[in-house]
């Protein structure tokens, strides 16, 4: 920052030594409280002990830590109700340490068999497994016992040869779009973890360089700041409603925007389609870095970083709408799809082990394998059905959140207890 006329306070300079406020302390918190009212749920002294003296800022950081909060204890609905974990790990949910002990646990081979009844591979697998059930048992019956009973030397049967050549290529189909699966999966894991971590790093740039300066407060850049941070907050929450259908109940997101934002200011987001808001929120950040930039509360190359950060952002942005928008080709599903019936619906016919028993257990356990592949790369195909967005956008508010709170160097201007005495 170079030139203009900044408001410098040392923090603690307008407390007097036994912990009351000063006149001008006072009156500041006063036209504080009166301007709060644009804050739905604000009001009071910050909860925060190591919030910012600027009262601004330190009622959004206590708004957005009280947001991630109340979100946390209440369930995903971003989430695809039937792929919701209903016991065990899952990549619906961010891991903690525990978690990752659990995973590795000498004990997880018994966790898995005790967990397999409320698999969702299993229980989306069920009703073509029962279809196989019933086709395999007909064709054991007829070739076992109709047939033979009634004379007839014809059997149903074919040869295991062409069930054997294909198998190689059925491989190379599931295993193509498992890939493509997954692949999709990464990218839009990664893409929600580059917006956590770019929020986060525009707003410690923007504390860095506009709200202190030499360890000092700088009063009239408290606002802007303060604004951007709740806009930077709800970023992470509108591309949440942008990604998941409006069905599931996401009406607390928008209830969220009203609660970061100022009335005005939350209108206007709202008021826009459900697909241009996270662009109208970049807009608005842009538009308030530009403004701090003008006064001169911003150089030159924070600006070009801040810019550039919100170029990512919008990266992001448009990287799962493509995600969101542009499947697997869906020729290409069909086939595979097909492809693996009828091979499975062969093979009750190319094995001849005489024993209705012995032919149900091959052709049961073949076709989970098989179409458990399948169900796998269908439950991440479309992957913010699986991802805990809301956990992501929880730890984007926190993060804006924590970087409000002051620098180390910012402590070194308190005044100590023996100057005050």
């Amino acid at each position: 920052m170079e030139g203009g006329s900044y408001a410098l306070r040392r923090r603690g300079a307008a407390v007097s030594p036994k912990g009351q406020g000063s006149g001008d302390e006072l009156k500041l918190k006063e036209a504080a409280r009166s301007e709060a009212g644009a804050y739905k749920g604000n009001g009071g002294e910050s909860c925060d002990l190591l919030a910012p003296a600027n009262y601004h800022v330190g009622l959004a950081q206590r708004d957005l830590l009280r947001l991630a909060e109340q979100r946390l204890g209440q369930p995903d609905v971003s989430i695809h109700p039937r792929l919701r974990s209903t016991g065990g790990l899952s990549v619906t949910q961010l891991w903690t340490h525990e978690d990752w002990e659990l995973y590795a646990s000498s004990s997880r081979w018994w966790d898995a068999v005790m967990e397999w009844p409320q698999s969702s591979v299993l229980r989306r697998t069920m009703a073509p497994i029962v279809a196989l059930i019933v086709f395999s048992l007909a064709v054991a019956l007829l070739n076992q016992a109709i047939l033979p009973g009634w004379g007839v030397a014809f059997r149903l049967a074919l040869p295991m040869a062409p069930l054997s050549l294909s198998g190689g290529s059925l491989a190379l189909l599931l295993v193509f779009r498992t890939n493509q699966a997954y692949d999709r999966h990464r990218e839009a894991r990664q893409n929600w973890g580059a917006l956590v971590l770019r929020t986060r790093e525009i707003m410690q740039v923007l504390v860095a360089h506009s709200l202190y300066r030499d360890g000092l407060l700088v009063e009239e850049n408290d606002k802007d700041v303060a604004l951007m941070a709740r806009f930077l907050a709800v970023y992470g929450w509108v591309l949440r409603v942008r990604l998941t259908p409006l069905r599931r109940g996401l009406g607390e997101d928008e209830e969220a925007i009203r609660e970061l934002l100022p009335e005005r200011e939350a209108k206007w987001i709202l008021a826009s389609r459900v697909q241009a808001r996270p662009g109208q929120v970049l807009m608005r950040l842009r538009a308030l870095i530009a403004g701090l930039h003008r006064r001169q509360a911003l150089g030159d190359m924070a600006l070009h970083f801040q810019e550039e950060q919100l170029a990512l952002l919008s990266v992001v942005g448009g990287c799962c709408e493509r995600l969101l928008s542009s499947p697997i080709g869906p020729t290409y599903t069909r086939h595979s799809m097909r492809v693996l019936l009828l091979w499975l619906f062969a093979l009750p016919l190319a094995l001849d082990t005489g024993s209705t028993a012995q032919l149900l257990i091959s052709v049961v356990s073949t076709a989970y394998i098989m179409l458990g592949i399948d169900e796998m790369a269908i439950q991440i195909e479309q992957p913010f059905a699986v991802l805990p967005l809301q956990q992501l956008a929880i730890a984007s508010t926190r993060g804006v959140a924590e970087a409000l709170r002051p620098m180390p160097d910012s402590f070194e201007h308190e005044p100590s207890d023996n100057d005050a005495s």
